[in-house]
């Protein structure tokens, strides 16, 4: 008994020392805006690599690598030629932006489901005809920038996105504002230009954080009144449409500077 005692606690001892040995090294500031520019150089420090920009770089694939960067927060992807996103992409668990834009993507994966500190996504100049059904499980998006792809149809569900407060349509194929917008109540700014919006519908007075709404190059012919009664409204574009009246209360809209 008295020899198997000190192994026993020997063992323990280890353990615990082991735990402390893998606990994550806390990062400085300065660690933590340090962009990387090259993988090579980002496994150097794998730990400490928060930022990591590898924007036009002729990429096809994801590269793998990037998933060891556990402490990753911001990944730029931008001006590639990938038509593909890995499901293996949800092992950043601590991305809170994702920049793919100007690449050949058709759609994301719905594993980055998992991805629940994502705050702002771009998927800019791609090759979407819709939007992704994974941004409806993104409930931590603030802004999405989804602009210049071939998107028509905008799915219901979106309006589960709470804390969406910037969303960039613009460039696109959408005819008609479907209701699920109106169900973004924390939204401040919503860009639809160049589109072929002919109508805007009343339901627009529900999104009563609105500060910039952005409509040129479309096809609206009348504002509805209840336009008028977004007062926190600042910023309104309407260049480039079908207008020949203003609604009569255009004046209550106190905010508006633009």
């Amino acid at each position: 008994m008295n020899l198997k005692f000190p192994l026993t606690f020997g063992m323990v001892c280890l353990f615990v020392s082991g735990l402390f040995a893998q606990k994550p090294v806390p990062l400085t500031e300065a660690e933590k805006q340090k962009e990387y520019k090259s993988i090579k150089d980002a496994q150097l420090h794998p730990d400490k690599v928060c930022r990591l920009d590898l924007s036009g770089n002729e990429l096809r694939l994801f590269p793998l690598e990037i998933l060891k960067f556990k402490n990753l927060r911001v990944l730029n992807l931008s001006n590639n030629k990938m038509a593909f996103l890995p499901p293996a992409i949800a092992a950043l668990k601590n991305l809170e932006e994702l920049n793919v834009r100007s690449n050949l993507l058709a759609r994301l994966p719905m594993e980055m489901t998992d991805m629940s500190k994502l705050e702002r996504l771009d998927f800019s100049y791609n090759q979407f005809d819709s939007l992704p059904a994974v941004l409806t499980k993104l409930k931590t998006l603030h802004k999405i920038n989804a602009s210049d792809n071939s998107i028509s149809v905008v799915a219901e569900a979106l309006a589960k996105l709470e804390n969406l407060k910037e969303f960039d349509l613009s460039s696109n194929r959408i005819v008609h504002l479907p209701d699920a917008f109106f169900g973004l109540t924390n939204l401040s700014k919503l860009i639809l230009d160049s589109n072929q919006v002919d109508v805007i519908p009343a339901a627009i007075q529900k999104l009563t954080s609105l500060e910039d709404l952005e409509l040129n190059h479309n096809q609206i012919g009348v504002l509805p009144a209840e336009l008028c009664s977004l007062q926190k409204l600042s910023v309104l574009g309407l260049n480039d449409n079908r207008l020949t009246t203003l609604p009569p209360d255009i004046g209550n809209l106190k905010a508006l500077t633009r």
